[in-house]
């Protein structure tokens, strides 16, 4: 049996990582949107 501690350090830890990845995820996402959306005005100007 794990002790209660450990296993709710754990359940922290990979909540915290998990945090991060969707945190990332989402950052990636938006520069990415951005980022097409100023190549498409880029292109207008030119």
């Amino acid at each position: 049996m794990v002790p209660f501690k450990f296993q709710s350090a754990i359940f922290v830890i990979f909540f915290l990582l998990r945090g991060r990845f969707v945190f990332v995820a989402l950052n990636w996402s938006f520069v990415r949107s951005t980022y097409r959306s100023a190549l498409t005005c880029l292109r207008k100007i030119l």
